[in-house]
């Protein structure tokens, strides 16, 4: 088991290492010099101008530069805001947590609606049910984040007034963004439940159960559904992974002070530093959920461990 944990271990850095390398090429590409951004509608100088790439840091090479950043990484120094020249640790320690607790919210409410709807929908298989989850997490699943916030915003909060459609507060402004990042998540946690579901159940143990004379909400409950939930955890954890990543579209939308809605604004300025030191906790949280279900299921499982 511990030799299993190591290789997963060893296996964290080169990707996270991989994620810098491919972000710095990334934003080379695209067009706009930071410097020049930064200046605004003025136009600076030539003098003026090498001054403040000389500052930034962007006028040596594309390989300097990146070595220049691992070696600041390697010393838990994630570099300064161009725009702000605030330290990125500081602005990720203050929107990190908000996207932390939109997340977990999201995943107790995805959790709620999806293994009760899959579970039914596996029960009730070939019901007017079964089909009409199985549309509806279909559309789901195709609905892009923006467009359903938007909806929600227009609806529950225009027209019924039931919930604030921006920033954040109250525990009522939690519930409009993470509804939105749930119903989208849950849409691929049915299917899971409700095929994992199907799976247990056409095992000869259920027969076998069910020909002993145990009642049908005790096969369900405690043969069934106690046997599939092991998909069903290494799912929700992923989930809460992938939650963190699609925090972007719903943090802009709904205002929310979060990280995601940090990446975006440091995206949209050139503002390297916090691009990379958000994605790479982004990274660092979906790995690290990652790595705890795989050693779950090793830790149960020996079978993973062999084939780890």
């Amino acid at each position: 088991m511990f030799a299993y944990c190591f290789r997963r271990l060893l296996a964290v850095a080169p990707i996270l290492i991989g994620v810098t390398l491919l972000l710095f090429i990334l934003l080379q590409v695209l067009p706009g010099d930071p410097a020049r951004m930064l200046t605004g509608y003025r136009t600076p100088s030539p003098q003026a101008l090498s001054n403040l790439q000389g500052r930034m840091g962007t006028k040596a090479s594309l390989v300097g530069q990146y070595a220049n950043y691992l070696l600041a990484l390697s010393r838990g120094d994630l570099g300064r805001s161009y725009r702000t020249q605030r330290p990125v640790v500081a602005i990720i320690g203050e929107t990190l947590p908000n996207s932390l607790a939109l997340a977990a919210l999201a995943l107790s409410i995805e959790m709620l609606i999806g293994v009760p709807a899959g579970a039914l929908a596996a029960i009730k298989r070939g019901s007017l049910f079964d089909r009409g989850s199985m549309v509806a997490s279909t559309l789901l699943a195709a609905t892009p984040v923006f467009a359903l916030g938007l909806l929600f915003q227009l609806v529950l909060g225009v027209r019924l007034k039931w919930l604030p459609v921006t920033g954040a507060g109250s525990f009522s402004s939690y519930l409009m963004p993470a509804l939105v990042m749930a119903l989208i998540a849950a849409a691929y946690l049915v299917r899971v439940v409700r095929s994992s579901l199907l799976d247990v159940l056409a095992k000869d143990y259920i027969t076998a159960a069910r020909a002993n004379g145990l009642s049908e909400r005790r096969v369900l409950l405690v043969h069934g559904l106690k046997n599939a939930l092991a998909p069903i955890i290494a799912v929700a954890g992923v989930h809460f992974g992938f939650l963190i990543g699609s925090a972007v579209a719903t943090e802009v939308v709904f205002n929310w002070p979060g990280i995601g809605r940090q990446l975006f604004a440091a995206v949209m300025e050139r503002d390297r530093p916090v691009v990379i030191g958000v994605t790479l906790v982004m990274a660092t949280i979906f790995l690290l959920v990652n790595l705890i279900v795989d050693i779950s299921q090793a830790w149960v499982n020996p079978r993973v461990r062999e084939e780890g």
